[in-house]
């Protein structure tokens, strides 16, 4: 029987989860990142943090881009009623995609 380090897993999905909140900073759809810099104050670095367990759960599962992207427009407008960038939208799917791409790679960081 295969024995999971959980010590080792919980490490991965913070990991996973530290960057997925990163990358959806730096998307940051409705720009509550970007005007809190802009006025001189200190980021929310948790506005999106809501989004981030699925898009770790995307990422372990190895989504590809068209799945992250569909994942990404839903959210921007169901839940914030948003049309979205396409331009923006790729991008963040690109990486989000190159990132479960990356997870996926035997001998990848877990």
């Amino acid at each position: 029987m295969h024995m999971v380090d959980n010590k080792a897993l919980k490490q991965r999905y913070r990991r996973l989860a530290e960057v997925c909140n990163a990358l959806w900073n730096e998307f940051d759809p409705i720009g509550v990142v970007d005007d809190e810099i802009h006025a001189g104050g200190t980021p929310t670095l948790d506005e999106y943090s809501s989004y981030v367990p699925q898009t770790v759960r995307l990422v372990v599962d190895g989504a590809d881009r068209s799945q992250f992207r569909t994942y990404i427009e839903c959210i921007c407008k169901d839940w914030m009623d948003l049309t979205g960038s396409s331009s923006e939208i790729d991008v963040f799917a690109k990486k989000l995609g190159a990132l479960a791409e990356e997870e996926a790679k035997p001998g990848a960081q877990r």
